[in-house]
């Protein structure tokens, strides 16, 4: 699984960026999800780190916070998400869907917010 950033991909939303989980396994979605259920615990992620993410430009640190703020830039090539614990476990079932449907073509957003960073996934990195 890589993790990459997509900056103003969309000419009706010139400033937004997409943080886009790609070139996965049904083994790196099932590692994704153990790690969205260890924040829904408290614990801080760095997804970015993890064993199954291939190493890139772009750090993302995972955090519960109690409002959804989405992903947020911090600096270079660091980011943060900070989501309530519902939402996270609402991510979990959208990615659980993609490893039960059959198509590596399709694409799922991890969170519908109105903020300026988008999280997709995306075996093929297009949406």
């Amino acid at each position: 699984m890589e993790l990459r950033v997509y900056e103003h991909s969309d000419n009706s939303y010139p400033m937004d960026k997409i943080l886009c989980l790609e070139k996965y396994t049904k083994e790196d979605l099932n590692n994704l999800i153990k790690c969205i259920r260890s924040v829904t615990q408290g614990n801080i992620i760095e997804l970015s780190h993890q064993d199954f993410i291939k190493k890139n430009e772009c750090e993302l640190f995972l955090y519960v916070c109690e409002t959804d703020e989405g992903i947020v830039h911090i600096k270079d090539n660091l980011y943060e998400c900070h989501l309530s614990i519902k939402t996270y476990l609402d991510m979990i079932d959208l990615i659980k869907a993609v490893i039960n449907s059959s198509s590596k073509d399709g694409f799922q957003w991890l969170y519908n917010l109105n903020v300026s960073i988008e999280f997709l996934l995306s075996h093929k990195g297009k949406w």
